[in-house]
């Protein structure tokens, strides 16, 4: 399991965001636009997999959503992420729940990397 940011109850790690930071600088708002207009799409990828019994598929996105989860400090999604990985062998009442926890924690996600964006413009002004 993938450790969670204990610190504070942003969804986001603060050491992954300042090391990401570090190494960025203010290119890091690149990376996080990128990542709240394209994670949309990989949710319908997980529900379309999920809808189509398409295990492989789901196993596939799942992971590779867990990787970027990890990247931006989103801990919590990528636990997620990897649990769903795991319910490929589960019913599809369990891969539906584990969509709906995927769903509700990514809005907390797009939400507090909105705020993250917002204070790199004060930032860096």
């Amino acid at each position: 399991m993938i450790e969670k940011n204990k610190a504070t109850k942003s969804p986001l790690d603060s050491v992954t965001l300042a090391k990401l930071h570090d190494a960025l600088g203010q290119n890091i708002d690149i990376v996080l636009e990128h990542f709240i207009n394209y994670a949309p799409t990989q949710i319908d990828a997980l529900s379309t997999a999920v809808a189509n019994d398409d295990m492989v598929f789901l196993a596939r996105k799942a992971h590779q959503m867990k990787g970027e989860c990890c990247q931006i400090g989103a801990l919590v999604l990528a636990n997620l992420c990897q649990e769903m990985e795991q319910t490929m062998r589960e019913s599809k009442k369990q891969q539906l729940i584990c969509l709906k926890k995927i769903q509700a924690e990514m809005d907390k996600v797009l939400l507090a990397l909105k705020d993250e964006i917002q204070k790199n413009d004060l930032f860096f002004k």
